[in-house]
């Protein structure tokens, strides 16, 4: 039997995983890929298992990524990681060889206090067996009264042309932008979640360079020098290969794919009824579309997420009422989460404390406690790698 290894690549041996990235994902664009791997391999971690007979020319077995997000979590900032690009070479699949991986990366996680991890999932039911669970309340809700927005949203179409609200505008974006993005996205966040991806010039540099690869970008709604909405979106199902870069034209592209709303920020809130409209008049308005854009999706994302060092983890957490836990907790991969614990969650900060078996009032799983820790907590992960 050859030896097999798990390990950490070196920054020089990333790009050694393209060719099975390719493979794995086919549905991800060569103009994506090419993104990927230059903006996102420049500080990710990418764990692998290969064989080591023949080290010279080995073979990638399993490969995931873990890349890498600041976090604002209650007031707190941190780096956590993402797990994406989840693969295992066809040749070696149904033989537990990812999940050797995956206890790599989480125990890995759990010596370096790292609190927690999260991920999409292909196939929740996978990821349930290695403790990861769906946040409880994730998501980040844009609708509610009727307001000055609700004005700016116009239905538009080729014979009636409706009119932007006296004074605001869509526009596409530019690198200029970048920093005025980023303090109106977290100004938004701060207010509205507990958890969420925070940006600065970096994230949406990147952002930007990710959306072009996607035939997308960012668009903007303006009123009076201030920012009041910012809609991030990409074409889907679109055929690269039909266009070069001086015959592309982004008014050709409500007929070569499907637009995906990535994320709509609002300063204000707009009606349920209304949101598609006001997403169909941004790309009308900003010149985007010069009629009517077909299919339109909206991303929803839910991630799952993994503990991975439970007594860091617990301080992070706040909660509006006093919620106490006397709990066994069982973790099948990382040993240091298992004991006997006091939780105690509360507004101005929560704290766990190891117990003796006697005072334990449950026995809990560490998804199972994840699920209970996370119960009231508001999460907005909206990221596609």
């Amino acid at each position: 039997m050859k030896d097999k290894r798990v390990r950490y690549l070196r920054q020089r041996e990333k790009q050694h995983t393209r060719a099975m990235y390719e493979s794995v994902f086919p549905e991800d664009s060569q103009k994506f890929v090419d993104y990927y791997y230059n903006w996102k391999t420049r500080d990710n971690e990418i764990i692998v298992m290969e064989e080591t007979e023949d080290f010279e020319n080995n073979f990638f077995q399993v490969m995931l990524h873990l890349n890498p997000y600041t976090l604002w979590i209650n007031g707190k900032c941190l780096n956590i990681s993402y797990i994406v690009a989840v693969a295992t070479d066809p040749k070696v699949r149904r033989h537990g060889k990812m999940y050797q991986v995956m206890e790599f990366a989480l125990q890995d996680m759990g010596s370096r206090r790292v609190p927690f991890t999260f991920l999409l999932p292909a196939d929740p039911a996978y990821y349930r067996g290695q403790g990861f669970v769906f946040f409880p309340c994730q998501g980040l809700d844009i609708t509610g009264r009727e307001n000055v927005l609700q004005a700016a949203s116009a239905k538009v179409d080729v014979t009636d042309q409706g009119r932007l609200e006296e004074g605001f505008r869509w526009r596409k974006a530019l690198n200029s932008d970048i920093s005025k993005m980023a303090l109106f996205s977290n100004q938004i966040l701060e207010q509205r979640c507990d958890i969420f991806i925070r940006r600065d010039g970096y994230y949406y540099q990147r952002l930007m360079a990710e959306t072009t690869a996607e035939h997308g970008g960012v668009l903007l709604l303006e009123a009076q020098g201030q920012l009041y909405g910012l809609l991030t979106y990409a074409f889907t199902d679109y055929q690269d290969s039909e266009y070069t870069d001086t015959t592309y034209r982004e008014s050709d592209c409500q007929s070569k794919g499907k637009v995906e709303i990535k994320e709509l920020l609002l300063k204000e809130s707009i009606s349920q009824n209304n949101v598609e409209t006001f997403c169909r008049d941004a790309f009308y308005y900003s010149g985007i579309c010069d009629r009517e854009i077909g299919a339109m999706t909206f991303n929803e994302s839910e991630m799952m997420v993994r503990i991975t060092d439970l007594q860091t983890f617990v301080p992070l957490l706040q909660s509006e009422v006093n919620r106490f836990f006397y709990v066994k907790v069982t973790d099948a991969i990382i040993n240091s989460n298992c004991g006997c614990f006091e939780i105690q969650l509360a507004p101005n900060g929560s704290r766990i404390e190891r117990i003796s078996e006697k005072s334990v009032q449950c026995e809990l799983n560490i998804a199972e406690l994840a699920r209970e820790l996370l119960r009231d907590t508001s999460v907005y992960l909206n990221e596609w790698v």
